[in-house]
């Protein structure tokens, strides 16, 4: 059974893709078409309605008054001026909570010699910035340590900082008390290695 106002989501996710950088008025019908999912024209006005109430939508200009309109002349809607950003911003959302629902099923299916080093590395290219506790959240198995993995998390995040300082930074601002490392350049799918950086750096010292 879906929960209640499962559409709504849907619907903005629809129209941040639909809609573009020049939104355009549409009807629930038209809202129907781009959406089969939402299972019925009457579901798509609900959408429509609801999202009204809440400031994602408002009555196009030349909308037909409430009690005039037909079947041939149905309601017009478009977006508020703050409607398309909230629009995006969920889609934004969804993205995120998929790329982090697919890399921890990727990671449950790893084998126990899949370093967490190459799980951490793929979770912080996903997310762009992370603190040792948003890692241990997405990272840890049930039952496992997540002290000893926070520690362990904590010494990645600080030799990749350490290695690479111009493409790992840390922000001035902590969460919770925990240091939020920041991806500003991406080093690619494989982990930096961290041995042959510092070589380099002392061969570079030395010369």
């Amino acid at each position: 059974m879906k929960p209640a106002g499962w559409f709504i989501p849907v619907a903005m996710i629809g129209l941040a893709r639909q809609m573009g950088r020049k939104p355009q008025p549409f009807t629930s019908s038209d809202l129907f078409g781009w959406l089969p999912e939402l299972g019925s024209s009457k579901t798509a006005r609900l959408a429509c309605t609801m999202l009204k109430q809440r400031g994602v939508l408002t009555q196009a200009p030349h909308a037909v008054p409430d009690g005039y309109r037909r079947p041939t002349n149905p309601q017009t809607w478009q977006l508020t001026e703050n409607g398309l950003e909230i629009c995006r911003a969920t889609q934004q959302a969804a993205a995120r909570k998929a790329n982090a629902e697919t890399l921890v099923a990727h990671n449950r299916r790893q084998p126990k010699g899949h370093t967490l080093r190459y799980r951490l590395w793929s979770l912080f290219r996903i997310r762009t910035a992370l603190t040792s506790a948003d890692a241990v959240s997405v990272l840890a198995d049930a039952g496992e340590d997540t002290t000893t993995l926070q520690t362990r998390i904590s010494r990645h995040l600080r030799e990749w900082n350490a290695a690479y300082p111009d493409a790992v930074q840390i922000s001035a601002k902590r969460i919770d008390g925990h240091l939020r490392y920041v991806l500003c350049v991406d080093l690619g799918p494989t982990p930096p290695a961290i041995g042959s950086a510092q070589a380099a750096a002392k061969t570079e010292g030395k010369a």
